[in-house]
This record gives C-alpha cells, sequence and structure tokens, in this order.
C-alpha cells in the first residue's frame, strides 16, 4: 500500500475500526514467482489471489505481471471484495473504495473455513544482519528537487538497509593502513553497492543491475583516523550502471551518481561502528511506481542501524531467493 495512506490519519481510522489489517510479504505468499518455501499460508492465499484479481484487476494484468502484490479485502473464508494495484490513491477515494468493500461483505454471509484452524507463518530463518558479525547500514533515498507537480509516489521516501560482512571488515582493515593513501574499497562491497543499494527505491523497489550492466564503479577509501582500537576511513564513490529491456522491464533502465562519506571500525569485533554517507545520483526507468522516461534526480543517505527490530530486516534482494546468494558475494 501506498506510505502516504497508511500515513493518514483517516485512512488509519477507518481501517481500525472495520477490518483486521494484515500485512504480508508477496515473496513468501507467492513462492512459485520468488522461489520461496510452499507454507499453509501460500496455499490459503493463492486461491484468494488469483480470484480476487480475476474479478477486480484489469483485463490482462496478471498475463502483464505475474505477480499476487497489491490490496486486498476478503473475509476469513478466502472470499475476495476487493483488489488493487498497490499505487497511489487519493485518501478519499480510497476510503470509498474501502466502504464499497465493506457493503459487499456485509451483504455476503462468511462461512468460516481454513482460518478456523492455525496457519503457520513461513518459516524463520535468523538472517545475517540479526548477528553481532554482520554490519547492517539503513539507506534512504529521495528524488530532490521534487517536478513541479510531484506524484505521491514520488514525494515518497525509499528505505532499505545493506549489509556488510566481516571478511570484508577484514579486507578494509589490512588493505588500508598508511594515513593519507587511497585504496579501493572492497569489491564486493562496491559491488553490492553499485547493484542493489544505490538505487531509486521511491515508490517502490527499483530492480538491481547484473555485473553486465556496470559502466563505472570507482570506490576509494582513505584512513583518517586510529584511535583505541577505533580506526575510521573517508571514502568516495563514482558510478553508472545501464541495464538493457528484459521480461521484468520493458525498457532500458539507468543509474549514474557519486557518494562520499566516513565510517568507523570496531577493529576487535571486526564491526561498523559508525557509518554516515550522503550521495547524489540520476535515475531513469526501472521502478513501476516512476515515469519510465522520465529522469530524476535522486539523494542518497547511509546511517549504522543500532535498532534491533532494523537490525533483524533483509535487505530487499537479499530476501528474494534468486537474488540472495549474488547479494552476499556479488561482482562486477
Amino acid at each position: 500500500m501506498s506510505r502516504a495512506l497508511l500515513n493518514n490519519e483517516s485512512v488509519v481510522k477507518f481501517i481500525k475500526e472495520n477490518f483486521i489489517p494484515v500485512s504480508g510479504a508477496v515473496e513468501h505468499l507467492q513462492p512459485s514467482r520468488y522461489g520461496t518455501v510452499e507454507t499453509e499460508t501460500s496455499k490459503w492465499f493463492a486461491p484468494l489471489a488469483k480470484r480476487a484479481i480475476k474479478d477486480y484487476a484489469p483485463a490482462g494484468f496478471f498475463k502483464q505481471f505475474g505477480s499476487y502484490q497489491g490490496m486486498y479485502v476478503a473475509g476469513s473464508d478466502g472470499t475476495p471484495f476487493e483488489y488493487k494495484i498497490g499505487l497511489a490513491y487519493d485518501p478519499e477515494e480510497f476510503i470509498k473504495i474501502l466502504q464499497s468493500a465493506l457493503i459487499k461483505s456485509r451483504s455476503q454471509k462468511i462461512v468460516r473455513s481454513q482460518l478456523s484452524k492455525p496457519v503457520s507463518p513461513p518459516p524463520k530463518e535468523a538472517p545475517p544482519g540479526a548477528n553481532a558479525s554482520t554490519s547492517v547500514i539503513q539507506v534512504y533515498s529521495r528524488i530532490c528537487p521534487l517536478p513541479a507537480n510531484a506524484t505521491l509516489s514520488e514525494r515518497s521516501i525509499g528505505r532499505d538497509v545493506m549489509w556488510i560482512f566481516p571478511d570484508e571488515i577484514c579486507e578494509i582493515l589490512s588493505g588500508a593502513n598508511e594515513p593519507g593513501a587511497k585504496v579501493k574499497m572492497p569489491p564486493t562491497l562496491v559491488a553490492r553497492m553499485v547493484r542493489f543499494q544505490l538505487l531509486n527505491h521511491v515508490g517502490n523497489i527499483m530492480h538491481p543491475f547484473s555485473e553486465k550492466d556496470i559502466r563505472r564503479a570507482d570506490f576509494k577509501m582513505t584512513p583518517i583516523e586510529s584511535r583505541g582500537g577505533i580506526r575510521t576511513f573517508a571514502f568516495q564513490g563514482s558510478y553508472a550502471s545501464q541495464a538493457p529491456a528484459s521480461r521484468e522491464n520493458d525498457t532500458t533502465y539507468n543509474m549514474e551518481g557519486t557518494i562520499e562519506g566516513r565510517f568507523s571500525i570496531d577493529q576487535n569485533r571486526k564491526s561498523i561502528l559508525q557509518f554516515r554517507a550522503f550521495g547524489e545520483g540520476v535515475s531513469q526507468g526501472g521502478n513501476d511506481s516512476l515515469a519510465k522516461a522520465q529522469k530524476y534526480p535522486v539523494v542518497f543517505a547511509m546511517t549504522e542501524a543500532t535498532q534491533p527490530s532494523i537490525r533483524a530486516m533483509k535487505p530487499f534482494w537479499a530476501a528474494i531467493p534468486l537474488w540472495a546468494k549474488v547479494y552476499e558475494r556479488p561482482s562486477m
């Protein structure tokens, strides 16, 4: 659902008073598309999604996108009363949609069936980000400056997390020893940033780049301080990527920009203590919520994650089984 809708008090109030809100990850609810494990939950959800899309989505929607992603209003027996693609809606318009679905649900008897039994959640796995050995960085992106008539999607904030692994920390510590000397950042960390993290996630998720898409990725770091087992580095990066049209994207998409910042490492724990970075770039395409032909000026901010809830999250593309191994050890 659009972040703007969930931040609207009237929408939140109407949902709380009339529905039981549920949030689910399409990656787990549609395992046939994303390669995750089939569960009782996904088995229950699949027929609901197919019927809802058939009854309420535009003709040819599923054939074109092949995804269950969207907003559903349904009864506990799996009867759908509304389905909307997760686009930006005016709050008043969205409440009217919910009111219509509510009227439909009250006119039909709900049969208690599958959901009267316990539904098992997707299997839990502790991501590396939940362990002290992996450093977790929060990544924010915004379109700045905004277009004169910016849409709700264009005004939103992109959010993700990035993992930096202990072996990459060791590579940084062993490769940059003399103050003022410029050395290359670990290639896997650079590839992860360029292919998966420095993307325009405003309004929706931008598709990642393959190693063949990278046109430029020049990242250098410089040791600037060492005190009490804490070493601090500055870094600068310049990058450019362009992906060809594919089944997922009917047009080419690209991203180009620069970033600079500094980070501190605890040498004993081999982990990031502090991370601060700011970047600027230009994106075009690769994000279904944004105009494909328009070039968007994007700014990025990165900071270390300290909250347990954030540290337990997986980076978006690391959570997709098809990309998980590539995310951990990317090349370019």
